[in-house]
C-alpha cells in the first residue's frame, strides 16, 4: 500500500486479445477525498493505480496467451479490503502485424511463439450450444430427406 486512506476501486471488464502484441486492456476507477496512489495485487500482476476526487481512471496493459482470463485481485485502502475480480473473454487474431513505425518498439512485449487459438475455448463454446447444433443437423436432414422426396414427384407432374 503507498497511502493509508480510505478509497473506492473498480475495474472495467477486459477488452483486447490473447496472445497478440498489443494485449489486454483494464481501466481501474478509483475515488478517494484525497490525491493518492495505491497497489492493485494480482495474482500473477501488480499495478499501481492514482486515486483521487473526481475519480480517477488508469489503463493498464496485461498479456494474456488463454482466451478466458480470470484473475483476482486485491486493494488495501485504509482499512478497507477491495476484492477485485479481472476477468473477460478476450478476441484471437490469427496474424502479427507487424508496426510499420521505422522508429520501431520502444517497449518488448512477449507473448507465445507460436500463434494458434486455443482449443479448448472452442470446445467449451461447442459444448455449451450442442442442443442448438443437433438441433441445426436434424433440421437440415429433414429438409434435405423431404426435398428429395418431393422434387421426383413435382418433376414427374410438370412433365406429364
Amino acid at each position: 500500500m503507498v497511502d493509508y486512506m480510505d478509497c473506492d476501486i473498480s475495474a472495467s471488464p477486459l477488452h483486447g486479445c490473447y496472445n497478440c502484441l498489443s494485449g489486454v486492456e483494464v481501466i481501474f476507477s478509483c475515488f478517494s477525498k484525497q490525491p493518492i496512489m495505491v497497489e492493485v495485487n494480482c495474482e500473477r500482476h501488480m499495478f499501481a493505480v492514482v486515486c483521487n476526487s473526481s475519480t480517477s481512471h488508469t489503463a493498464v496493459t496485461i498479456h494474456a496467451t488463454v482466451p478466458k482470463f480470470k484473475e483476482a485481485c486485491w486493494v488495501q485502502c485504509g482499512p478497507s479490503l477491495h476484492n477485485i475480480t479481472l476477468s473477460g473473454i478476450l478476441a484471437y487474431h490469427a496474424s502479427w502485424i507487424p508496426s510499420n513505425n521505422k522508429q520501431g518498439n520502444k517497449h518488448a512485449n512477449y507473448v507465445d511463439m507460436f500463434n494458434y487459438p486455443n482449443l479448448e475455448h472452442l470446445l467449451d463454446v461447442a459444448m455449451e450450444n450442442w442442443k442448438t447444433a443437433v438441433m441445426t443437423i436434424v433440421a437440415v436432414a429433414v429438409f434435405i430427406g423431404v426435398g428429395t422426396l418431393m422434387i421426383p414427384k413435382l418433376v414427374s407432374k410438370l412433365v406429364c
